[in-house]
């Protein structure tokens, strides 16, 4: 077993199981543990691994997104966004030569709901929530973000997530493809078990270029509109709106957006 801080991977016969382990955050990712994610998934790739299981701890949280203690609306505009670092935990996840499973233990928000989503499945305990709230505090989400949205759950559930901002339930997300199984917290580790040994039966190197060939029909670009959706993304962070609801988080307060 290997371990961060933050991070645990344990290794068993052809499948590895990496825990977020952060639960005063919620399984909320910074910088420093969004680095220490991307090198265990890596690592455990390194294993004759055909399975990863991701995770978080407790009841509570599977993972609350990026660390919005990170954001600082006043950096300089030229300066890479903080949550564009995020994209190098999804992209490690889609990325690992091995079938990935989200093992969703409890809710799934922001930046975790992607991570969840660039998972090959996802099999969530039914009191777990799920939402995109970047819309609620001011931001527009990374544009491969969105995409990722649209090209797996389809344009109207992608608008219904970001611009509607609600928190849905697991059956709710179930039916919107978000979720793949629904099983109850005392079953979920069996559950999970099970399936990832049904993987773990098929030929790794079949498994490896199946994945590869399916990624390639849903990842269909949006370099087109990069250019212009990544100003809006930059208007957006430096608005007062986005501070506005930033100090609304802390606070757990509502936000008074006026758009600027």
């Amino acid at each position: 077993m290997t371990e961060d801080k933050d991070i645990r991977v344990e290794i068993e016969n052809f499948v590895a199981r990496v825990t977020i382990v952060r639960p005063g955050k919620r399984g909320a990712l910074d910088r420093e543990l969004i680095d220490a994610l991307c090198a265990r998934l890596t690592e455990a790739s390194r294993h004759p691994v055909r399975v990863i299981v991701l995770t978080g701890t407790g009841n509570r949280s599977f993972c609350a997104g990026f660390d919005l203690d990170e954001m600082d609306p006043d950096q300089p505009l030229d300066a890479p966004l903080p949550d564009a670092r995020f994209e190098r935990a999804v992209r490690a996840v889609e990325e690992v030569s091995a079938v990935t499973i989200a093992q969703l233990n409890g809710d799934a928000f922001g930046g975790g709901l992607d991570l969840a989503l660039a998972c090959d499945f996802r099999v969530a305990v039914p009191s777990a929530r799920f939402a995109m709230p970047p819309c609620r505090i001011g931001l527009v989400y990374k544009t491969s973000g969105i995409e990722r949205f649209v090209t797996k759950l389809g344009a109207a559930a992608a608008r219904r997530l970001f611009l509607l901002a609600e928190v849905i339930n697991a059956q709710e997300a179930s039916k919107m493809g978000i979720v793949d199984e629904v099983t109850p917290a005392s079953q979920i580790d069996e559950a999970v078990q099970n399936l990832a040994r049904k993987i773990s039966r098929n030929a790794p190197l079949a498994m490896r270029g199946t994945r590869r060939a399916i990624q390639a029909v849903e990842n269909r670009s949006a370099s087109t509109l990069a250019r212009s959706l990544e100003q809006l993304r930059l208007e957006a962070f430096s608005s007062q709106d986005l501070r506005r609801g930033l100090e609304a988080v802390r606070k757990k307060s509502t936000p008074n957006f006026t758009g600027d």
